[in-house]
């Protein structure tokens, strides 16, 4: 295998890899606990993201992700507040002929909130 054929399968391999991860935790339940924070801060939710997939086997392990994720967040037990999908822009794409269009991609939303016993 030539040199630039070598760089490039290692590119293409650590593209995969990072698109296999496509939950983010967004915000942490109870928020920043600096000392400037507001006093409600304690008490705000998580929020949480995925890329959203109208494959349903890829769309529910991407749930599951989301709850493991949500799980170790709280150090346990959870409630989701709400859930939404949100269509957001994901950058410009150019066509040969000099226009283009904005491509947007769909992101399930999560606000969660940590279950103490």
């Amino acid at each position: 295998m030539s040199r630039c054929a070598w760089k490039l399968s290692l590119i293409a391999l650590a593209m995969s890899f990072a698109g296999c991860n496509t939950t983010q935790l967004l915000m942490a339940p109870g928020g920043s606990q600096s000392a400037y924070a507001p006093v409600n801060e304690t008490t705000r939710p998580g929020l949480l993201r995925y890329v959203w997939s109208d494959d349903g086997e890829t769309e529910s392990a991407r749930r599951l992700d989301a709850y493991e994720r949500m799980w170790y967040a709280c150090d346990g037990k959870y409630r989701i507040l709400d859930e939404e999908a949100r269509t957001e822009p994901s950058g410009v794409v150019s066509t040969p002929n000099g226009s283009g269009h904005i491509a947007t991609i769909t992101y399930w939303y999560i606000e969660f909130e940590c279950v103490k016993d």
